[in-house]
């Protein structure tokens, strides 16, 4: 399902809920997975049949929209180097396109 837009209601303690519209089929469809995964984080091995650029679509979610992700380093199943898994570390409701002509 192609998704160009979607809203987000980000909650963090102490603020009030922020709104956040996210534009870019890719940039939705890591949010929606790092929402959906949870605390277990995403690697893009984890997404491979699309996320090719994962490091990338995060950054602009930091970066452009503000979210709060961490990445921690684990080693290769090979054992030679490493990848960076996800976390969300903010707490989101991803409310839908559906919602915003309301």
């Amino acid at each position: 399902m192609k998704q160009d837009q979607l809203t987000a209601i980000v909650f963090r303690d102490g603020d009030a809920p922020l709104r956040i519209v996210v534009t870019g089929n890719r940039f939705c469809r890591t949010l929606r997975e790092l929402v959906k995964v949870g605390p277990r984080g995403t690697t893009a091995a984890e997404m491979a049949s699309w996320a090719l650029r994962l490091a990338h679509y995060v950054h602009i979610l930091k970066r452009n929209y503000g979210f709060h992700i961490d990445m921690k380093r684990e080693p290769n199943s090979d054992g030679i180097g490493w990848h960076g898994r996800y976390f969300l570390r903010d707490r989101v409701q991803i409310v839908g396109p559906e919602r915003e002509a309301a």
